[in-house]
């Protein structure tokens, strides 16, 4: 039988996001350590900053922000780069809370489908933090970021990665890691690819997973707070095995096998690409 992935993950976040904005903040994805030294806060907050620089923004721009969480990187970018922002998520739980954190003049926050938003462009960029993995049609992601983009807009990825030519065990690490996280991994590879076949041209690549693997060392010092595992216990087994999978998170990121990449693209073929170095 198909599992319908929409669902888990609507479930996953509609039963968790509360906790996890208590846990993380308001910025629930990796962070990017230049020193090393950084807050978890300014962390996730540079994150944004990498992927945002190279999307050209001005203000007044339309910037879709897709996988908006409970809105941090959407009220990030309205705020310092003066745009205006719609954020799409499949959580009704979570498109409330990003709603109501959010002061006026806010950015809008509708429940909507990766692989067929709910929207009309144009947009002068899309934003997509660490949502991709969790879209099984990430073919139909591209194409409707095709459709809504103006054409030389861009769209700027963060992404888990699998490393290729995995070995049997490191393979069934990389399986283990999925099925607890409700997600599946490309390589890069199939971003490529995709991003081709949209009418895409990549423009940048930036392997940062040396600079965000500190998050699973701090993900790990969270969840040795036991009143985490009695809440995990409370909401079942797959929160459980959720929680249980940080471990080969920090595993993953050591051995090479679990990779962290931005990609930045265009709309429209033609346009050099940047091999772009690891960012200091």
């Amino acid at each position: 039988m198909r599992v319908d992935r929409n669902a888990q993950v609507a479930a996953h976040y509609d039963e968790l996001s509360a906790y996890y904005n208590d846990l993380w903040g308001e910025h629930i994805h990796h962070g990017y350590y230049r020193t090393g030294g950084e807050s978890r806060r300014q962390a996730t907050e540079n994150l944004i900053e990498l992927v945002v620089e190279d999307l050209d923004l001005s203000p007044g721009n339309r910037v879709l922000d897709v996988g908006c969480g409970v809105g941090g990187t959407s009220r990030y970018v309205a705020a310092k780069c003066r745009c205006e922002v719609i954020g799409v998520t499949l959580s009704a739980v979570q498109a409330r809370m990003a709603t109501d954190e959010t002061p006026a003049p806010p950015p809008r926050f509708i429940v909507g489908d990766a692989a067929a938003l709910p929207l009309t462009g144009p947009f002068d960029a899309l934003i997509a933090l660490e949502v991709l993995s969790h879209v099984d049609d990430r073919g139909a992601f591209f194409g409707e970021a095709r459709r809504l983009l103006k054409g030389g807009g861009r769209v700027g990825i963060a992404a888990w990665l699998k490393a290729d030519d995995l070995s049997p065990a490191d393979a069934a690490m990389i399986a283990s890691i999925e099925e607890a996280m409700l997600v599946t991994l490309p390589t890069r590879g199939e971003y490529e690819r995709l991003l081709s076949h949209a009418g895409f041209q990549l423009v940048t690549y930036r392997d940062i997973s040396t600079e965000v693997a500190r998050t699973w060392d701090l993900c790990l010092e969270i969840v040795a707070n036991p009143a985490l595992w009695s809440v995990a216990v409370a909401k079942g087994r797959d929160t459980l095995a959720f929680v249980k999978s940080f471990r080969l998170m920090q595993k993953g990121f050591a051995g090479g096998v679990f990779r962290y990449a931005v990609l930045i693209a265009a709309c429209g073929r033609g346009l050099p690409i940047e091999a772009a170095p690891r960012a200091p």
